[in-house]
């Protein structure tokens, strides 16, 4: 019996099991014959695995020009920590207002007469905003591409993995019109489900509503931590009323990783669950009646701090330091008050994100289950509460 012999059904069902990778055996697929290629079209799609911003666009206009819905089951977004084509973009426009910066304002600016150099300064703030506009353009193109793509691969996407670079996270309120019925496990940063938005005043805030519609399916959320330069993150947003609540009402498991600036998060979560842990800072300032009851099927909160900092003699670094030991404090103290949580201990140095982070995401495809052992429990007691 040759391989055309065997039902269609079951060589599907068979090619199922082979398309778990990041797309590469689907394509593989195709180019056996074209019996092959024809019976493996419904699932070649069933996990896509993007990488950088040319992929992400490529992929889109791949969708855009297919009739039938892919069944795309298993999606993988990032590239982030390793995209050649922003980090070209960001380079050059680096290179560029440095030029027009030092020509305005460089020690060979000094030499000359006033109306020279504000000739010259006139053509550095003109530089800086075209810097600006060219990466908007550049992150907004993205942004789109992946408004498209989810939105073609919405009625069959399960297992979703976000990671993208914060500017274009910035970029992406237009998924807000984007529905994923039948989506069970996502993996991303914060401002995926909370972009933020940029005011006049220069002001960046994290918005209060969710990026997309209701998930009544979701059960698995991880959300990361993203290091910002204003130390920002929208993790506490998930405890209020436009979070979990709104947009995972039936959500199982939840896990907060990275977590690094903010301490407001553990008190949220903490207030979520109707237990009110004792503080004396937050930030941001943290507001215990802001936060409103988790969903009831909620059954484990899994929580883990980023590396442990460095000390060094600088302000901003003791901050961090402080910041960071107010997390893992608070979050040990949440772990005595109620057994749906979870604390891990910390990295002993920074993870290569996106092989951890892929082969998660992999692993998920193939049907297992993220899962965390004992021996990376953080069974540490806390610090006693302060009088």
């Amino acid at each position: 019996m040759q391989l055309q012999d065997l039902p269609i059904e079951l060589l599907q069902h068979i090619f199922s099991f082979a398309c778990a990778d990041v797309g590469t055996t689907g394509r593989s697929l195709s180019l056996v014959s074209r019996h092959v290629r024809d019976v493996s079209a419904a699932v070649k799609l069933q996990s896509v695995a993007l990488f950088g911003h040319n992929q992400i666009l490529a992929f889109a206009s791949l969708l855009s020009q297919k009739e039938t819905i892919p069944r795309t089951r298993f999606l993988y977004i990032g590239g982030k920590h390793n995209d050649k084509e922003m980090d070209a973009l960001l380079c050059t426009t680096r290179a560029w207002w440095k030029e027009a910066h030092s020509a305005a304002y460089g020690n060979d600016a000094q030499r000359l007469n006033p109306e020279e150099r504000q000739r010259l300064e006139e053509r550095f703030r003109e530089q800086s905003r075209l810097c600006d506009a060219t990466v908007r353009a550049f992150c907004r193109e993205a942004a789109d591409a992946i408004s498209a793509i989810l939105r073609r691969v919405s009625p069959t996407l399960e297992v979703l993995f976000v990671d993208v670079d914060l500017d274009v996270a910035e970029q992406l309120e237009r998924i807000q019109s984007v529905a994923l019925p039948r989506l069970v496990d996502l993996t991303t940063g914060g401002l995926f489900l909370f972009p933020r938005h940029q005011p006049e005043q220069d002001q960046v805030q994290p918005n209060t509503s969710p990026a997309l519609h209701a998930f009544p399916s979701l059960r698995h959320l991880h959300v990361v931590e993203e290091a910002t330069d204003s130390e920002e993150c929208s993790q506490h947003l998930l405890f209020k009323a436009a979070g979990l609540a709104r947009f995972a009402p039936n959500l199982t498991s939840l896990r907060l990783s990275e977590l690094r600036w903010d301490s407001s998060v553990v008190l949220s979560a903490a207030a979520s669950l109707g237990i009110e842990l004792r503080h004396h800072q937050s930030y941001p300032p943290y507001n215990p009646e802001s936060a409103v009851p988790l969903p009831e099927s909620v059954q484990r909160i899994v929580m883990k701090p980023m590396v442990k900092p460095v000390p060094v003699a600088c302000c901003d670094e003791c901050d961090e330091i402080y910041i960071h030991r107010d997390v893992v404090n608070y979050a040990r103290r949440l772990v005595r008050k109620t057994e749906r949580v979870v604390l891990l201990k910390a990295d002993e140095v920074w993870p290569e994100p996106e092989v951890v982070q892929l082969a998660e995401w992999l692993e998920k495809a193939r049907g297992g289950l993220w899962r965390w052992d004992e021996e990376s429990v953080d069974a540490t007691p806390p610090e006693l509460e302060e009088a």
